[in-house]
């Protein structure tokens, strides 16, 4: 019956295991497809943004295209009237100089008439006064004083009107200047009011111009807000289904940790579930490989030669598996690690530490820096199942790379939680800190020699042995009061004359030899207070990082 019975928890045991691992790899297919159709979406919709981004370029593009054409037209409309200004300036200069040449054509034909009668009116009198010489030949002289007279009064009337004919001439041509001078002004008040209409124009086409192109900055800026909001819109979407969808990966999970039937707990595992997944909770670290325990346990043993072991996901996402285990210490595990690429692992290892070859456990934390926020994460989820699993060490180390592995930086660490240091007389001190006890003997035992010399009585020292009779200089005085043979009369007495035999310095001898005792005491002591201040300053530090 007993067999039978055994036998009967041997097949429920086997079933109990076959149902636990098909549901097992039930969920691990479950959680590969449900990864598998998050990626699908993941690119779908990554697509679809890209295409969005495309599409957006696209009409960024040929907006950009089109106020290119406007901007070009504009220019070649500003071209064509600058062109055709220019034409009528020409053609307005060209009618002015035609305008002036006949003007300066009108003042030479005048000119040339004037001269022309001038000259008809001289030669009339000159053929008039020939005619009266020929008839004063032939006349009286009362006829010629006559006609002397009348002639004298024709060359008055003459010259008063050529002297009129002189003032006309002189007040057209003054007249003329006038009028050309208002009209030469008439132009150049023309020409600054065409010049002043040009700058205006000019200027409300610059106006026009930086206020299309603001606009355009501010349009192009509001597109831009909008893509941006539509973006963080959608960004609070794909946020909202991915907590979503973790929510539900969770409630399934709980829903499958509760109809998972209970692990067996085995008696020899550590703290943290090796063989339970590591906690229970469905994004704790699933230690549950058996080689990891085994492995562990040689680590800890000290008739086994396996001294680390290094563990690490094997592209899962919460079981961890045994990447590698060999003897070497911290060199073996550091040339394990080289051996692996950039991702979350744990390592656990027995260092041989000081001159004692003292045992010191070591548990480090392996997180590259270049990895992503989530594999972090990850590391710091898993980071206490890993350590209650592994339980015992002495310290723990969180690095990023093999320059936080070197033996100089652990062993400074382990000697940091060592608190008081001590060596082993042979000159190296724990970690070669240059303790020589063996020196240090010697010197004390010849100091307590020649102290023990001068102390003697009838020695070779020279000197004896000297006693205080009162209180000594540097003590705290007591009260003897109530004791067998002592009286308060005596102890006043006593005391005063003693307190004054010691304030004149006739107290014991050998005060300069324990001042500097007690000086040389007081540095040792505040040395050893700055250096455990440093070293509790460093474990802050490193338990903060």
């Amino acid at each position: 019956e007993k067999e039978e019975d055994r036998r009967r928890r041997a097949r429920d045991d086997e079933e109990k295991k076959e149902r636990r691992e098909q549901e097992e790899r039930k969920r691990r297919a479950r959680e590969e497809e449900e990864e598998k159709e998050k990626a699908r979406t993941s690119r779908a919709k990554a697509d679809e943004q890209k295409e969005r981004d495309r599409e957006e370029k696209a009409k960024k593009e040929k907006e950009k295209e089109a106020e290119r054409a406007k901007e070009k037209q504009r220019e070649e409309t500003k071209r064509v009237d600058e062109k055709k200004r220019d034409e009528d300036k020409r053609r307005a200069e060209e009618k002015e100089q035609e305008q002036e040449k006949e003007r300066q054509e009108d003042n030479a034909q005048r000119i040339r008439r004037e001269r022309q009668e001038a000259d008809e009116r001289e030669r009339e009198r000159e053929r008039e006064r020939s005619r009266q010489a020929q008839a004063s030949s032939t006349s009286e002289p009362e006829e010629d004083k006559e006609n002397e007279e009348a002639l004298s009064k024709e060359a008055k009337i003459e010259a008063e009107r050529q002297e009129k004919a002189d003032r006309a001439a002189r007040a057209k041509e003054e007249s003329d200047r006038k009028k050309k001078e208002a009209e030469e002004k008439k132009k150049r008040d023309e020409k600054e009011k065409a010049e002043r209409d040009e700058r205006t124009r000019k200027e409300k086409a610059d106006r026009e111009e930086k206020a299309r192109k603001d606009q355009a900055e501010r349009e192009d800026r509001a597109r831009q807000d909008k893509a941006r909001e539509e973006e963080r819109k959608e960004q609070a979407r794909r946020d909202k289904e991915k907590d979503e969808q973790a929510r539900r990966e969770k409630e399934e999970q709980k829903k499958a940790q509760a109809d998972r039937p209970p692990a067996e707990k085995k008696e020899t595992a550590p703290s943290g579930g090796a063989a339970g997944g590591g906690g229970g909770g469905s994004n704790d670290a699933d230690l549950s490989d058996p080689s990891l325990l085994s492995t562990w346990q040689d680590v800890r043993s000290d008739s086994s030669s396996t001294t680390w072991m290094l563990m690490g996901y094997k592209g899962t996402r919460n079981v961890l598996s045994l990447y590698d285990s060999g003897e070497g210490g911290l060199k073996g595990f550091r040339q394990a690690v080289e051996e692996q690429g950039q991702e979350v692992m744990y390592g656990y290892v027995r260092e041989s530490y000081g001159e004692n070859d003292r045992a010191k456990f070591v548990f480090i934390t392996l997180v590259p820096d270049g990895l992503s926020g989530m594999a972090k994460s990850k590391a710091n989820t898993h980071k206490p199942t890993v350590d209650a699993f592994l339980k015992y060490y002495h310290i723990q180390v969180s690095a990023t790379s093999l320059d936080d592995l070197t033996d100089d930086v652990v062993h400074a660490r382990i000697k940091a939680a060592a608190g008081v240091h001590y060596g082993a007389g042979k000159g190296g001190g724990v970690s070669g800190g240059g303790e020589d006890f063996g020196s240090i003997k010697s010197n004390a035992k010849v100091f307590y020699q020649q102290t023990e010399k001068k102390g003697t009585v009838g020695g070779g020292g020279g000197s004896s042995i000297s006693y205080s009779k009162g209180p000594l200089a540097r003590t705290t005085p007591v009260s003897l009061v109530g004791r067998a043979g002592i009286t308060e009369k005596y102890i006043k007495t006593d005391l005063k004359a003693e307190g004054k035999r010691s304030d004149d310095g006739e107290a014991g001898t050998g005060d300069g030899d324990d001042d500097a005792e007690e000086e040389d005491t007081k540095q040792k002591e505040a040395e050893k207070r700055r250096k455990e201040d440093e070293e509790k300053k460093d474990r802050d530090a490193k338990r903060a990082e």
